[in-house]
């Protein structure tokens, strides 16, 4: 069936908005405006195009800034098809066609508009294997400019109340927060620290950060210490731990005196796997000689969207 009515659909687009606004986004213009209609005004017969929020922020990788259009959903699952999301995403690929010449859009912001994010929020029940296979029949795309729309169902989407959840939990006993961009060479980047994620990075299996945090030392006194922090969302084993890593040796991480990985599992069936992970690494000499880094390991909040829901991130107002 269709949204439920217009103020659930409303509510959802004000959660959305709270969501992307606290892993840094920021808005542009107000929640559910029109843009010009400029190259569908045939098939629209003169109606504008809707825009449920519009964001922008520095992409260190594009080395730019850079506009998303969101566009929200909020339906029962059995009604999340394959031909409504079709639906959904040539809408919005038309709309981020219009949006590239709409004065609206140009008097907001100057970033250029290849991202579209659909947040498709499931409000009943939700099977995440169903949905992907309705997802991989849809097969649509821009013919007049290259754009890359990314979905968002509730796995991704309590995924990343989970990473905002620890992240604020992290936040409180820090001096300072910051996610880490390493470096790509073919690409021509620099390492460099934001307060937000990119899309990209929120699709990543790998979330790496640095925390100053304030810690006692031996003579009574207080240091602030550089700490790394590496959300994971691979599934864990002897295997991928090791790749992981391997990737802080890659990425030249291990001057940090702590690496504290953030796991997305259940402590209990990996407990062993962990254990010996966290031995095999501690007695390798790392970092600084006379102080060798270590490695400490922590799990993510695992929110299932119906009884298990973070308050202050989902089903509340705009912040």
């Amino acid at each position: 069936m269709p949204e439920d009515q217009n103020a659930n659909g409303e509510h959802w687009t004000k959660e959305s908005v709270s969501i992307l606004k606290q892993l840094g986004w920021t808005q542009k213009g107000s929640t559910n405006f029109d843009v010009e209609c400029t190259h569908h005004v045939k098939e629209r017969k003169g109606h504008k195009h809707g825009v449920d929020s519009f964001f922008q922020y520095y992409d260190p990788y594009y080395q730019t800034e850079q506009g998303v259009l969101v566009e929200s959903k909020n339906w029962q699952f059995n009604s999340i098809t394959t031909a409504n999301i079709k639906k959904w995403i040539q809408q919005i690929t038309d709309c981020m066609e219009c949006m590239q010449v709409s004065p609206t859009i140009q008097d907001l912001s100057q970033a250029p508009i290849q991202n579209a994010v659909l947040m498709c929020w499931a409000n009943d029940e939700y099977a995440h294997s169903t949905f992907i296979e309705r997802l991989n029949k849809v097969g649509i795309g821009s013919k007049k400019y290259p754009c890359n729309i990314f979905v968002a169902s509730n796995y991704e989407i309590l995924r990343w109340c989970s990473l905002i959840n620890s992240v604020n939990s992290i936040k409180r006993d820090a001096k300072a927060f910051n996610f880490i961009y390493p470096n790509v060479p073919t690409l021509g980047t620099s390492l460099i620290k934001a307060e937000h994620l990119t899309l990209t990075h929120l699709y990543s299996k790998y979330i790496f950060a640095e925390v100053k945090q304030e810690v006692g030392n031996y003579h009574g006194g207080n240091d602030v210490i550089d700490k790394l922090v590496v959300f994971c969302y691979e599934p864990v084993s002897s295997l991928s731990l090791d790749f992981l890593y391997d990737l802080i040796r890659r990425l030249n991480f291990q001057s940090y005196p702590v690496y504290e990985i953030y796991l997305n599992e259940k402590e209990t069936s990996i407990r062993q796997i962990v254990a010996d992970f966290k031995t095999r690494i501690n007695t390798q000499i790392k970092g600084d000689i006379k102080n060798p880094s270590t490695i400490e390991v922590k799990y993510l909040d695992m929110f299932d969207g119906l009884n298990n829901v973070p308050d202050g991130i989902i089903h509340f107002g705009e912040v």
